[in-house]
C-alpha cells in the first residue's frame, strides 16, 4: 500500500504528465494553493527532471547514489562542498519528503538512459512565422501560435493551436505543433496523442516527423518497448530520421549513451 507521500508524489508525476483529467487538473491546481509542501514537491519533481534530462544523466544516477547512502547513515561525510551540491539538495529533499529512498532509486534505474536519449537527439522543431499552410493560405491562428512556440511561450501556442484544431481537425501541421507544445510542457500523453494522428492520417507531409517526436514521448514515460518497435521501423523506411533512430536503437539495446 503506498504511503501518503508517494501518493503526492504520483499524483505529481501525472500532472507533470498531462494524465489528469480536466476535473482532477482543477482539483490539484486548487490543492497546490492549500498545500504547501504539495506546491514544494511539485516545483522539486520538475527541477530534478531538468536535471535528468542533462546528457551527464549517468553520472547524476551516481550522486543520487550517494546521496541515498548518505541519507541512510553508511556515509558520514558532507556533499555540500562537491560541484554537485546544488543536484544533491534537490535530491536529497525529495528522499527526504519520500521518507525512503527507494522510488527515487527505481527511477533512476529505469530513466538515466532515455533521458540521456531525449537531452542528445531531440531538438525543438522550428517553424519560420510566414509559414504557408499546405492549401496555400496564411493563418492568422497558427502563424500566431507558431510565434508563441518559436518564443517558447507553449501553454499559449497550445491554446492556439487548439483554436485551429477545432475549426479544421484534419489540419495535420497544426496536430504536429499542438503535439510539439504539449511536449515542451511535459504532457508526453497529449503530444502522444497528436503525433498518433498524423501517423493514422499517413497520407501527408508530416509523417516522419510525427514518428520521430513520438519516440521521444515514449522515451520520456520509460515505453521502452514502443520506442524500440518505433526506431526499427524508422529505420526500415530508409528516410530522414533513420540513421539516428539507428543510434538510438543501439543505445536502447545496449543500455549505455554511446556516441
Amino acid at each position: 500500500m503506498k504511503t501518503h507521500e508517494e501518493q503526492k508524489l504520483n499524483r505529481v508525476d501525472r500532472y507533470l504528465h498531462g494524465d489528469m483529467s480536466a476535473e482532477e487538473k482543477n482539483v490539484f491546481e486548487r490543492q497546490l494553493k492549500e498545500d504547501p509542501e504539495l506546491a514544494e514537491l511539485l516545483e522539486l519533481q520538475k527541477e530534478l527532471s531538468d536535471v535528468l534530462l542533462d546528457q551527464e544523466a549517468q553520472e547524476f544516477a551516481g550522486v543520487l547514489e550517494d546521496v541515498y547512502d548518505t541519507y541512510s547513515g553508511n556515509r558520514k561525510r558532507s556533499l555540500w562542498r562537491r560541484p554537485v551540491y546544488r543536484v544533491t539538495g534537490i535530491a536529497a529533499t525529495v528522499l527526504i519528503l519520500l521518507g525512503s529512498g527507494y522510488v527515487i532509486r527505481e527511477r533512476v534505474n529505469k530513466l538515466p538512459v532515455n533521458r540521456a536519449i531525449v537531452a542528445k537527439y531531440y531538438r525543438p522543431y522550428h517553424v519560420p512565422v510566414n509559414y504557408r499552410s499546405p492549401e496555400g493560405t496564411l493563418d492568422a491562428t497558427f502563424r500566431k501560435a507558431v510565434e508563441q512556440y518559436n518564443n517558447k511561450k507553449y501553454d499559449e501556442a497550445i491554446s492556439l493551436f487548439e483554436q485551429v484544431l477545432k475549426e479544421d481537425t484534419t489540419r495535420m501541421d497544426a496536430n504536429l505543433m499542438n503535439g510539439l507544445s504539449n511536449f515542451e510542457v511535459h504532457h508526453y500523453n497529449k503530444a502522444d496523442s497528436s503525433f498518433n494522428k498524423i501517423i493514422k492520417n499517413r497520407d501527408n507531409l508530416y509523417l516522419q516527423q510525427a514518428q520521430w517526436y513520438l519516440g521521444f514521448c515514449f522515451l520520456m514515460t520509460n515505453q521502452n518497448d514502443k520506442a524500440v518497435a518505433l526506431y526499427r521501423k524508422i529505420i526500415a523506411q530508409q528516410g530522414y530520421y533513420s540513421t539516428k533512430a539507428g543510434k538510438i536503437l543501439k543505445m536502447l539495446e545496449s543500455g549505455h549513451d554511446k556516441s
